[in-house]
Formats: structure tokens, C-alpha cells, sequence
């Protein structure tokens, strides 16, 4: 079972809290915390690993796209990505998925798909797009 927690403060008292679930987990569930899974990691610096993506916060000061008003009735235009949670796919998955198409630098025909109508190929290359999009 894995299990994500947020945390907003320093990193002395979230090792704390990690040294509390690790003994709860002991002491009521009879449970093992993994200690190379069981990692702190700084949202806005690093990316924590999870269910195959990437967590991380986003930060990019050129992105301003919602209005509000300030005091005397003029809208301004503010940071709207900032500190909010991204989802990226990693780089590694995005290469182990362009590996099935590739050999080195060179891609590669499909022996399997030879025999198949070209509407069969078309239709066969569409879902593992949108799979590998929709990830």
C-alpha cells in the first residue's frame, strides 16, 4: 500500500512526523516502514516519485492569465501556476516508451503488424498513442 502526505514547514519536524508514523505503524499495525521508499522531499526543488509520475510544485512567473481587482477597481493580471501541483510524466518513461520504435538513434518497422491491413497498422499506432498520451 503506498500512501502520500503533504507538509507545509521545516524539515526537522517533518522527520518528526515520519518518526511517529514509523513507530504507530509498529506499534498499532505491526507494520514495517520502508526506509528507501519512505523519503522527504522538497516539493519546490526536487520531484517526489509516484504511481509512475513525477509530483512536483510549479513555479514559472512568466505564466499570469487570471484577473483580479485591486482596491481602486483595476484588474490585474496575477501568477496563476505558481505553488500549485504538477504531474509530469519523467524523462525515463517517455524514453522507455519511445524504445519500442527505436533501435539506437534509428527507428524500426514492426514485423508484427505486416500482414495487417494499413487500416489495422493506423488503428494499431492510434491506441498506443493515446495510451502513452492519456498516461
Amino acid at each position: 500500500m503506498a500512501t502520500r502526505l503533504g507538509f507545509i514547514g521545516p524539515k526537522s519536524e517533518a522527520e518528526a512526523i515520519k518518526q511517529q508514523l514509523k513507530e504507530f505503524l509498529q506499534e498499532q499495525l505491526k507494520l514495517e516502514l520502508s526506509e528507501e521508499k519512505t523519503l522527504i522531499t522538497h516539493a519546490r526543488s526536487e520531484t517526489a516519485r509516484f504511481l509512475g509520475y513525477a509530483i512536483t510544485t510549479l513555479h514559472d512567473d512568466a505564466k499570469r492569465t487570471k484577473r483580479k481587482t485591486n482596491g481602486i477597481g483595476q484588474e490585474t493580471k496575477c501568477r496563476s501556476v505558481n505553488r500549485q501541483i504538477g504531474l509530469q510524466v519523467p524523462q525515463d518513461v517517455i524514453k522507455a516508451k519511445c524504445e519500442r520504435y527505436k533501435r539506437g538513434e534509428e527507428t524500426i518497422h514492426r514485423a508484427e503488424l505486416l500482414e495487417r491491413s494499413d487500416y489495422d497498422i493506423v488503428m494499431t499506432y492510434q491506441l498506443e498513442y493515446r495510451g502513452v498520451v492519456n498516461y
